[in-house]
């Protein structure tokens, strides 16, 4: 009795558990079923994935492909597909089953397995008859195969249901042709035209038949049916492709006579633009390039300017190109063909071109057209550095009404920086000798007196700013302009009045007031100068460049060094960390082991007597420190004499001693700067501009990295312009 209460206890227990066990997962199936009906797609393959596998599923199918569809739909494919497996292989005749078919072949597809993708289509169809998304894969698969054969046989298994739709239509003439069926395919849509006749729908299965007819050759059958197609629903695209079965067929007179026809019934902007665009696509050109013509003409439009643009420079006809630029920019005032004509000129190798059409243009151009074109053609002269013609141009202009004084003294500015001195005095003195506003006459003096002093002209300099500051008290710039040539003159006192009363509105006065109070040795006023400098960020560079000097000159080597170095780091691509790097290198290489300052003394008595003009003096010093054996200070040496004898206007010994810097320095950095000022001088001194480019190119060659490298290829691009113009 004992014993068989105990086995009903344990039998009681077993049934308890299994009961529970059973209300759990029935409990995370309806939790999986409602997040896979709400598309919480994560959340129900989460919880599908903890009972997949457990026996008391009450629809085990229904589960697994639920989990595949969840996983898939929550981007994890290649995750779904072993559950796709499964569901066919537990219930392959259910819906589930038949949808797992379609998946498993489309994913065997996508992973490149064609031939396992065409089993499960085999075995999906032999379940499930006539399933248009299997049919569709296989069909796609054989097609992609080049089965073209088994492809068609495999569309002949589509339910009849879908033989009214235009895929299935487009796909089986598709495979008919591609099987040497022509006439089936022909038969097939034939049959489709008179079934349709009743309802008077039939403009679709014309064109079809009409590009039938066209791939077998049949020109005039074609032709045929897109006239049908036309005059059925007058859908112009049927006009255009039955003109197009000619032109393909190399008949151009009948497709051109077809597609003119267009108009007659059709005379507007946009008409005129479909036509050319038809001409361009089917090579015809010329035909093109007429219809744009006669719209323009006939619509008074700007709309197909663009659109003969671009024929005629497709086609290489640059005059007419040009042609089109200049009457865009007459009659439009279209400021984009500024750059666009000087782009024909160099990137086509235009050049005479581009001239002699904006001379023409000048000669017969109204005044209000004459800027536009003058801006253009000296920017061409000055890009082909003919500077003496550019120069010439705006004299010939000077009197048109267009032509302001502060065109005239731009232009002499351009010219200035390009090194044209001779040039830009002429422009210039345009303007002072007739000015149309009596300002620009002030103006042109100034910037005259800079080209003075370039030309180191500083006689000229100070009476040509002397009288403007006679009538102009407060140009701050001619002012300042005074003060550099007083200065170079070696006026100290007046120069440095000068830039006292242009330093509170021209910030660049105070560095030179600096300058002076070091040449004078007047180190607290320097000092204190210098410390203003350096508290305005456009000008702060400098003045640490400065301080250093000035500390070369107490030789506090130190100070002079840390200063040195703060600027040269304050902007890698100015002149004064270009200075301040130079002041470092030679110092560093001047100052022997043993802290003798006998040499540095020497130095910095050179930069005192560069910075005072005294270049006889400079040059007896630099002689003097380049005694001895040491190649880093005759490379030194030679680098001082060179920028003094530049100063100095001697062209042939700068660059003596330029190459000596290149061909004997140990120190990079000091022959790199010697090819960059020689190159500089060829490109700006001597318009040399291929031994410029030369120059440069070899700096950069055995120098990369170096610290102007950025504005040396800067000015290689400009002169590689100049160059091949």
């Amino acid at each position: 009795m004992p014993m068989r209460m105990t086995t009903v206890l344990i039998l009681l227990f077993c049934t308890a558990s299994i009961a529970a066990a059973q209300s759990l997962t029935h409990e995370i199936e309806k939790k999986a079923q409602r997040a896979y009906q709400q598309h919480a797609y994560d959340k129900a393959a989460e919880l599908y994935l903890q009972i997949i596998d457990d026996p008391n599923l009450k629809n085990p199918t229904i589960t697994c492909f639920q989990l595949a569809e969840s996983l898939r739909f929550s981007g994890h494919t290649q995750q779904s597909l072993p559950y796709y497996l499964r569901t066919i292989q537990q219930s392959p005749d259910s819906a589930q089953g038949r949808d797992s078919y379609i998946q498993a072949a489309k994913q065997y597809k996508q992973n490149g397995d064609s031939k396992q993708a065409l089993v499960y289509i085999d075995e999906g169809l032999s379940h499930h008859p006539g399933t248009y998304s299997l049919i569709n894969e296989q069909v796609t698969i054989l097609r992609q195969q080049g089965h073209y054969e088994q492809a068609l046989k495999a569309f002949s298994a589509f339910d009849a249901s879908f033989s009214d739709k235009d895929w299935y239509i487009n796909g089986k003439i598709e495979l008919l042709l591609h099987t040497g069926k022509t006439n089936d395919a022909i038969r097939f849509i034939s049959s489709y035209i008179d079934a349709a006749k009743q309802q008077r729908n039939t403009a679709w299965y014309y064109r079809i038949r009409a590009g039938v007819y066209a791939q077998a050759g049949m020109i005039e059958y074609a032709a045929a049916d897109y006239k049908t197609a036309y005059a059925d629903t007058g859908n112009t695209d049927d006009l255009f492709l039955q003109g197009g079965v000619y032109a393909h067929a190399g008949q151009k007179d009948k497709a051109l006579e077809i597609w003119q026809s267009f108009l007659k019934n059709n005379e507007t902007p946009t008409a005129y633009a479909q036509l050319a665009e038809l001409y361009r696509q089917y090579g015809f050109y010329d035909e093109a390039i007429q219809v744009y013509l006669v719209g323009r003409k006939k619509f008074s439009t700007t709309q197909y300017d663009r659109n003969l643009q671009q024929l005629y420079e497709v086609l290489g006809r640059y005059d007419d190109l040009l042609n089109e630029y200049i009457r865009a920019l007459r009659e439009n005032n279209d400021q984009k063909m500024h750059k666009k004509i000087l782009t024909l000129a160099h990137d086509y190798d235009q050049y005479a071109l581009v001239e002699k059409k904006l001379t023409t243009a000048l000669a017969a151009s109204a005044d209000e057209s004459t800027l536009e074109l003058i801006d253009i053609l000296f920017s061409l002269l000055q890009q082909r550095a003919d500077y003496a013609k550019a120069a010439a141009l705006i004299s010939d202009y000077k009197d048109r009404d267009s032509i302001t004084d502060g065109f005239i003294i731009a232009c002499g500015d351009k010219l200035s920086s390009a090194g044209a001195l001779k040039e830009a005095a002429i422009l210039y003195r345009i303007v002072i000798a007739a000015p149309k506003i009596i300002y620009f006459a002030h103006h042109a003096r100034s910037a005259l007196a800079g080209v003075y002093l370039k030309q180191r002209s500083y006689t000229k300099a100070i009476t040509l700013l002397n009288t403007v500051l006679e009538a102009e008290p407060n140009n701050a710039h001619a002012r300042y302009l005074l003060g550099y040539a007083l200065q170079q003159h070696g006026d100290y006192e007046a120069a440095l009045t000068a830039y006292k009363k242009a330093a509170p509105v021209y910030p660049n006065a105070q560095p030179k007031i600096a300058e002076l109070y070091i040449c004078r040795e007047n180190w607290h006023e320097a000092l204190q100068t210098v410390k203003a400098i350096a508290k305005n960020p456009h000008t702060r560079g400098y003045g640490v460049f400065l301080r250093g000097e000035i500390y070369l000159q107490q030789l506090d080597i130190s100070n002079a060094a840390q200063a040195y170095r703060a600027a040269a780091d304050n902007n890698a691509e100015s002149d004064a960390a270009n200075d301040a790097l130079m002041r470092l290198v030679m110092i560093q290489n001047i100052l022997p082991a043993d802290g003798d300052t006998t040499r540095i003394r020497r130095f910095a008595d050179i930069i005192q007597a560069q910075r005072k003009n005294n270049h006889d003096k400079a040059l007896r010093l630099i002689n003097d420190l380049r005694s001895g054996d040491s190649p880093a200070i005759d490379a030194i040496a030679s680098l001082l004499a060179a920028q003094t004898c530049h100063t100095i206007g001697n062209i042939p010994l700068t660059l003596s001693n330029l190459n000596r810097v290149i061909h004997r320095s140990p120190i990079t950095v000091l022959s790199s700067r010697a090819r960059e000022l020689k190159g500089f001088l060829y490109e700006t001194e001597l318009s040399d501009q291929k031994t410029a480019y030369t120059v440069y190119r070899d700096l950069l060659v055995h120098d990369p990295t170096y610290y102007h490298s950025v504005e040396i290829r800067r000015r290689m691009q400009r002169l590689e312009a100049h160059i091949k113009s």
